[in-house]
């Protein structure tokens, strides 16, 4: 189930800049042409530290978007959203997968 944000992260981002207008995250490898989303999980893992406070605020402003657009399904009510479920599609937008099957979900 992909939702889609409107870029609150990147405007979260804009709202904190340098003095000197120029942010410069960590830059990650781009998806793969058959990747169509990335876990939280698989970042987490190619990153050598953890989110800084304002990415932490930029996937919650993302999240929320996403959960917002989902409201009136009943998939809302059943979401278990960890690492490994929540991800991120090429353009930066929040997706909910699936547990992989074995997962806990308790």
């Amino acid at each position: 189930m992909e939702t889609s944000g409107g870029g609150a992260a990147d405007a979260y981002l804009r709202k904190d800049e340098e003095p000197d207008g120029f942010y410069d995250p960590e830059h990650l490898p781009p998806l793969l042409e058959d990747e169509e989303n990335v876990s939280l999980a698989d970042l987490l893992s190619l990153r050598d530290s953890c989110l800084c406070e304002e990415e932490v605020w930029a996937v919650c402003a993302e999240c929320v978007l996403a959960l917002q657009s989902i409201r009136p399904s009943h998939l809302f009510y059943t979401l278990c959203i960890t690492p490994d479920t929540l991800a991120f599609n090429a353009h930066g937008n929040v997706s909910f997968m699936e547990p992989l099957s074995g997962e806990s979900v308790a």
